[in-house]
């Protein structure tokens, strides 16, 4: 009977341990999951702020359903023409499922319309990836701006809609560049200034080409 016991006993540990090294594996595989979904959605963003539409769009129609962040970029990616042909029904798809960003340019489309499909539009948004990826002010998704759709007013002049009016690049906020952390010594500040690649430096809207109004 001890004997019957003692084999008893081995098999519910051997039994144990087996459930615990597959819930471990399990737990591993999940995690491994995990960190290749988030390399890929770094590698996307990445590409988007290198002009890399094409790549970008392929990764992202990958994590769309599993991320909202990569569902909001798919439907830039169809909103502004990235890598794939402009679908406004696409777009507002990936909006619906895109978290907060997604909703706010819902918003936007509710209210001012899509975003042109133009390379100053395209590059404002790289721009503002960019910034976002190297943690910089007026980076980030919410707050890029951009001219909707033409209304077929018969105005002669608006005020231009990705600027608000203001004729200032909608990436540097009129300051021509920005600071970053260099990752070298550069001298006292640690920083050094990079020219904005959005207005080249001009500091003017480059949709209204700093005047705040679309004629």
């Amino acid at each position: 009977m001890r004997k019957l016991f003692c084999i008893l006993f081995v098999i519910c540990s051997m039994a144990c341990n087996a459930q615990s090294w597959n819930d471990w594996m399990q737990g591993q595989q999940k995690a491994y999951e995990a960190g290749a979904r988030d390399a890929k959605l770094l590698h996307a963003r990445m590409e988007i702020a290198g002009g890399d539409y094409a790549n970008a769009y392929k990764k992202l129609k990958e994590l769309a359903n599993e991320s909202y962040e990569a569902a909001f970029l798919l439907g830039t990616c169809y909103e502004l023409g990235m890598g794939t042909s402009v679908n406004h029904d696409l777009a507002k798809r990936y909006y619906s499922k895109g978290g907060s960003a997604g909703r706010f340019a819902l918003d936007r489309i509710k209210s001012r319309g899509y975003l042109e499909s133009s390379d100053a539009n395209r590059k404002a948004f790289s721009n503002g990836v960019s910034m976002l990826i190297n943690g910089q002010a007026g980076g980030g998704y919410n707050s890029f701006g951009g001219s909707g759709s033409s209304s077929g007013s018969s105005s002669s002049s608006s005020t231009c809609r990705s600027c608000r009016g203001t004729g200032n690049c909608t990436m540097c906020h009129g300051r021509g560049g920005y600071y970053h952390n260099a990752g070298i010594y550069v001298g006292d500040t640690g920083r050094t200034w990079t020219t904005c690649p959005g207005c080249n430096g001009s500091g003017k809207c480059q949709v209204c080409y700093g005047s705040g109004s679309i004629r």
